[in-house]
């Protein structure tokens, strides 16, 4: 059954129907005066149940309607156990865009019944039913027809301008009758000019506030600093252990010993620490492969050895390895390259701030500051890997005779380069708190 009229546009008296809200009964009584529409809504119903298009197209309203004469009908049908939304009708576009289902039934009893039934022809034209108007309503009337039509136009075209009027120019004003009701200026050009100057000074505003943002979030300059002053300290410490001997061996004993070294090994290095190992695996005063009693000489030597490597000798061959290990590992650094890093990230932050007054001045100092520390660091990173490189060296040979002294690191060079890149590191870093502080 029908549920609801929705939509009615353009159909007769029906310019602009929109009923949604009320809803059909089993039983429903439409009444009304005459050109209220009865009639009108029996012919769209006929036209749906015949699927007749003309009969809702020789209705367009009189006069025709501002916004053109397109005409459409929607309609919604649905049973007990339907949803009104599964039984939509339109009409668009001059057709029956869908009509009735399958399961809905619909039987028009009106005059066109009757005409399609009785009378030879029911012929009703738009132009005749125009002239009929025009002839009812006489010259007056359709003056006033037009009249109407004409102020409706200007009444939308009136709520458009003021709509956008609402959207583009009052969206401040909190009160727009008491703005508009308010005096006239008294001279319009001052008040535009101060207006003009207001609101280019609010341009500035903005402008200087967004570049406050900008400034904060640019990063600030790198202090440099004085890690690597202590390398010289490891240096000493290196060097203080290629210098230590086992001075409580006893000479006669170590002549002995480096004698039968260099007599008896094809290689002198690591000689000694075989022997030591050695004397560790002896039980007794037999030979350790084939077990017979020893000469007298035989036990005169391993008296030697034994006495050579006592335990002073463990202990200081532990003390000496453990100490290259440690220290090793502290010149292991890559300090003055990571500086120089920091020397370049700081002069590509300064180019960040061409709008700071001081950026000319600031960079006539921080450039040849910046490029004579680079020059010292990289010196220096050289002087530590020649070091590094030696260390490594000397290192294997008192590793293989902790007990004797070796070669000491030469650090003259990089002594100087840091002593002299302190002086101007301090120059530099004080330029950087001065850039912080602008």
């Amino acid at each position: 059954m029908l549920r609801r009229i929705a939509e009615i546009k353009n159909v007769g008296t029906f310019s602009n129907c929109v009923a949604r809200h009320i809803g059909f009964e089993k039983i429903t009584l439409i009444y009304g005066r005459n050109t209220y529409g009865k009639s009108t809504l029996g012919d769209i119903f006929y036209s749906l149940e015949k699927n007749e298009a003309d009969v809702i197209t020789a209705r367009k309203s009189i006069p025709v309607p501002i916004d053109g004469c397109a005409q459409s009908v929607k309609l919604q049908f649905a049973s007990d156990d339907e949803n009104e939304n599964q039984g939509i009708s339109y009409f668009r576009g001059d057709s029956w865009a869908q009509g009735l289902r399958e399961s809905h039934k619909l039987k028009i009893f009106n005059d066109a019944f009757y005409h399609d039934h009785v009378f030879a022809s029911r012929k009703f034209s738009r132009e005749t039913k125009v002239n009929f108007s025009q002839f009812i309503l006489g010259a007056q009337g359709v003056a006033r027809a037009n009249q109407i039509k004409d102020l409706r136009s200007d009444k939308r075209n009136h709520t458009a301008r003021k709509t956008t009027l609402l959207r583009d120019v009052f969206a401040d004003v909190g009160n727009i009758e008491a703005f508009l009701a308010s005096p006239l200026i008294d001279n319009p050009d001052q008040q535009r000019a101060q207006k003009d100057a207001l609101e280019a000074e609010k341009h500035e505003l903005v402008k200087q506030r967004g570049g406050l943002g900008i400034i904060r979030n640019r990063p600030e300059l790198i202090v440099l600093t004085d890690d690597y002053t202590s390398l010289i300290r490891f240096f000493d410490e290196i060097n203080g252990i290629f210098s230590t001997t086992l001075d409580t061996l006893h000479e006669q004993a170590k002549t002995q010993l480096v004698a039968h070294v260099e007599k008896n090994f094809a290689q002198s290095r690591g000689g000694e620490h075989w022997i030591q190992q050695g004397l560790k695996y002896g039980k007794n005063e037999n030979c350790q492969f084939c077990g017979q009693a020893l000469l007298d000489d035989a036990l005169a030597l391993l008296g030697s050895y034994r006495q050579y490597f006592d335990d002073e000798f463990d202990r200081h061959d532990a003390f000496v390895k453990q100490e290259l290990d440690r220290i090793g590992a502290c010149i292991e650094t890559n300090i003055f390259m990571e500086m120089a890093n920091n020397v370049k990230l700081n002069w590509q932050y300064w180019e960040r701030y061409p709008d700071i007054h001081e950026f000319e001045a600031v960079k006539q100092e921080l450039g040849p500051l910046s490029q004579a520390i680079d020059v010292l660091l990289n010196s220096a990173n050289r002087e530590l890997i020649a070091i590094r490189s030696a260390f490594t060296e000397r290192t294997q040979n008192k590793r293989a005779k902790p007990h004797y002294e070796v070669e000491r690191l030469n650090v003259e060079g990089i002594s100087g380069s840091i002593a002299v890149l302190g002086e101007s590191l301090d120059a530099y870093n004080t330029l950087v708190d001065r850039i912080t502080c602008i």
